[in-house]
């Protein structure tokens, strides 16, 4: 058999595409509901900060996506939330961010937690007292984004 190849990859373009289609005769794909609506989901994520001198306990309102931030005395952070569904279909939060512990140099965790979970970012230095930030995630309703 000979083949003449009008430009490079074309035999395995046209591969693909019978892949494909053979794949959709046989029923090889499952069609995914649609929401009606593409508002991004909102959490409720009750943090507890401890730095050295002091601790914090604020509650954000965040959406999917969406910065959030929080701040004690110098040292703060700044993090992300989006949605993430795990092959055994436990709902999870993806976390990940940038955490200032007073350091020259930040951390930057990403963390997977199930809803309703803690996450515990510990950040330390040797020869200096570090920095822990605690996360509870909680899907909420519907609702402005609060940061």
């Amino acid at each position: 058999m000979t083949m003449l190849l009008s430009q490079p990859g074309a035999a395995r373009r046209s591969a693909c595409r019978v892949l494909v289609a053979a794949a959709v005769a046989a029923g090889g794909f499952i069609a995914l509901p649609v929401q009606a609506q593409s508002v991004p989901e909102t959490y409720d994520i009750a943090m507890t900060f401890t730095t050295p001198t002091s601790k914090a306990a604020p509650t954000v309102r965040a959406r999917a996506g969406e910065p959030f931030k929080v701040m004690l005395d110098d040292k703060g952070a700044k993090m992300m939330a989006s949605f993430v569904l795990t092959p055994a279909g436990k709902q999870t939060v993806r976390l990940e961010g940038t955490v200032e512990c007073g350091r020259t140099k930040p951390a930057h965790p990403v963390m997977v937690a199930h809803l309703g979970s803690t996450a515990t970012v510990k950040v330390e230095e040797t020869g200096t007292p570090g920095c822990e930030l605690a996360m509870v995630v909680t899907k909420t309703a519907i609702g402005p984004s609060v940061n």
